[in-house]
């Protein structure tokens, strides 16, 4: 048989960190395993990381990813871009919030 325990959450202002952390034990080979991931997004880029541990094993992981969108107006970076996307020339708005993230 096998007991797993785990956690999640979310924190930050914006909701911008993502955690967790599990524990997994199987009884029938005397093995635990454990590991945690985080995700962070900031205004240019999510930065994700993870680990995971056991009797004979670990693995470690990360990855970054962001967006470049160049423009007659300059040039943005963004944490995520989707197929479709827009972009605002608003003068004399920056700082703004839209959807809880600062531009």
């Amino acid at each position: 048989s096998a007991n797993n325990t785990g956690i999640t959450g979310i924190a930050g202002e914006h909701d911008q960190l993502n955690y967790g952390i599990y524990v997994n034990q199987q009884q029938q080979n005397n093995d635990t395993s454990l590991g945690t991931n985080l995700s962070w997004r900031t205004p240019i880029a999510i930065i994700d990381g993870s680990y995971s541990h056991s009797k004979n094993t670990w693995q470690s992981g990360g990855s970054i990813s962001s967006g470049l969108v160049v423009w007659p107006g300059g040039i943005n970076i963004t944490n995520q871009l989707s197929d479709t996307f827009a972009i605002l020339d608003a003068p004399g708005l920056e700082g703004a919030h839209i959807n809880g993230q600062k531009y």
